[in-house]
Parts: structure tokens; sequence; C-alpha cells
């Protein structure tokens, strides 16, 4: 266990208080799942019932389930009504989105107003919030949001850099889970581990892992081999191809690659083909 220290959303010029986090480790001591018991108000006056739930993340701090306590069902405004197990299945998607709307709204913003596009009143559901909240709960659902994806991720992540050593480090960039893969691309320089373990993360990468990598590449110092690159197109995945084809064009490329990447075109993707004539155009290459 450990301690995180939280501000609550509903207060946040308030000082952070202290909650405390159970950790779940796998064979290796690297962390897999946090849980948190959290009892929290979901109204700033404090009339509202409060929440009685516990929330788990898992050890890259992206937050996973939500359960309430047995006996402490969370409700809806309208009579009290319970939630059923379709709006715990909805309230968990929501929670595990990240780029919700909701990060973008304070509570006072989202308050009921009474007129034809909105629910009951406090728990009012204003039209832009659609499929963002759950309908007769809009005030529990910012509340645990905020709680699920506020301050929490940081100090997870942190607990987690602290228990990972470089061999996990290795084994996470050699995972198909590219949230493993990116956590270890962030860890990578100071974990001091060989660029060819970064290289590797190419043959599953999406777009941004694969821009991720390269720039990691960068980072360290290290001449990265080009045409290396070049033969991986291909057998990438379309958005690695991608970001490989533009870190390429972007380092004013030579007539060996040049011609190495016209070579290869016919393996390419139809957005892969047009970018790689781009560059050739680019730098008036007809060979």
């Amino acid at each position: 266990m450990f301690t995180v220290w939280l501000k609550d959303p509903l207060h946040p010029d308030l000082d952070a208080q202290a909650y405390t986090v159970q950790v779940y480790c796998d064979e290796h001591g690297v962390p897999i799942r946090y849980r948190l018991p959290l009892v929290a108000q979901t109204c700033y006056d404090n009339t509202c019932k409060p929440m009685d739930v516990v929330l788990y993340w898992n050890g890259l701090g992206d937050f996973v389930n939500l359960e309430p306590v047995p006996g402490r069902p969370l409700t809806k405004t309208e009579k009290e009504t319970r939630f059923s197990e379709e709006d715990y299945k909805l309230l968990g998607a929501i929670l595990q989105d990240k780029r919700s709307v909701l990060k973008h709204y304070q509570l006072k913003t989202i308050g009921a107003e009474k007129d034809e596009a909105v629910d009951a009143l406090s728990g009012a559901t204003q039209p832009f919030l659609q499929g963002a909240v759950i309908p007769g709960a809009v005030y529990t659902t910012w509340v645990l949001w905020y709680w699920a994806n506020g301050d929490v991720v940081e100090q997870l992540k942190a607990k987690t850099r602290q228990k990972i050593t470089k061999t996990d480090v290795v084994r996470f960039l050699a995972s198909e889970d590219l949230g493993k893969v990116r956590f270890a691309l962030h860890m990578a320089i100071e974990s001091d581990v060989t660029s060819e373990s970064i290289f590797q993360t190419l043959k599953v990468a999406d777009h941004n892992t694969a821009k991720l990598a390269l720039h990691t590449l960068e980072q360290m110092n290290v001449e990265v081999p080009e045409m290396k690159l070049v033969e991986l197109l291909g057998s990438t995945s379309e958005a690695a191809e991608w970001g490989i084809i533009d870190f390429i064009g972007n380092r004013n490329p030579g007539p060996v690659l040049l011609l190495a990447l016209k070579k290869c075109m016919p393996d390419l993707t139809f957005i892969g083909k047009h970018k790689v004539k781009m560059i050739l155009k680019d730098n008036l290459f007809d060979g």
C-alpha cells in the first residue's frame, strides 16, 4: 500500500487529502493493478448522498473499472433509482475515456436548467453531454470522471516507474500491448536500453507509438539507421508505416535512400505510396 494526495474535484482550492492505494504486482514485482476505496460527495453543498465506491487502474495508470460498495449502490436523482448493470457498464466506458468532453467543463457549467432539453434538476443532461454522462446522474458521472482521471494518474504512474527495472523496460518494449510500449519508451533513455530495443517496437507500433519511438531514438544521440527503417516498410502497421515515411522525409534523404524508398513503393499502402511520391517530388528525384 502507499499514499496518494488528491484534491476533491468539487473543491480544488482546498488542500489535498491523503488516500490509501492498494498495489497488486506481477511475478516480476511490477504493479499491474491499483485499488482505491473512495467515499466522496457529488455536489457542492453536501446535500447529495455520498457515493461509496472502489476504483481500479492498471499498472500504467489507465482507469479500468469501478465497483460500488455492497449495500451502497450508485443512484440517479429521480426517486433515487439504482444504477442498472447497463448503467455501470456505460459508466465504466465513460471513465475510461481520457479525452471525454467532461475534461473541458466544470460542474457548475453543466448544472441543470429547466428547459425542454434537460432531464431533471441536479441530474440534468445537457445536449452537449449526450453519451458522456449517465442520464439522471450527471453530477455523479462528472465527479467520478475527475477522480478517475485527475491527479491520481500521475502518482500511480510514478509508483510504477519506481518499481520498474531495466529488464522490465526491455520486456515492455517487446510487448504487443502498445500501452506498455509507450510507457517503456518514456523510460527508455533513463533506463539505458539499446537502440535495437527501441527499433523493434516499430514492428507493432501505431502512428503515435512510431513517432514516439523515432523521437526517442533521436534523443538517445545514436545514429538512426535510415536504410533499416526503409527495410521495415511494408511489414509494419499502416499507421507506423506513415510515421516512418514522415520521419525519413524530414531528414533530407540522399539519393541512395530515395532510391530505396522508390523501390519499396509496391509494398506500401495507398497513403504510404502518396507520401513517398511527395518526398521524391520535394527532393527532385526521378532516379
